[in-house]
């Protein structure tokens, strides 16, 4: 996401590093996919695709049965 975006949906990096922390939560991530040719080295280590979603422009996290923004989301 881009710092523009990030301010924009309040989003912290503590709120991000907290969806790491239980790997139990279904993540939704919107944005634009993006197709990066410039990184086939990386296929297999660090990736699986070289298509991405970049900049990422919405996290939504499941909560129960609805779809919550994760400026939203409380634990």
């Amino acid at each position: 996401m881009t710092p523009r975006i990030r301010l924009q949906r309040d989003w912290t990096m503590e709120s991000i590093h907290s969806l790491l922390i239980d790997d139990h939560l279904a993540v939704r991530i919107s944005g634009l996919l993006y197709f990066d040719p410039e990184h086939p080295g990386d296929l297999g280590v660090t990736r699986t695709t070289l298509w991405e979603i970049n900049p990422v422009m919405q996290i939504h996290v499941l909560d129960g049965s609805r779809w919550v923004p994760l400026e939203g989301f409380a634990k």
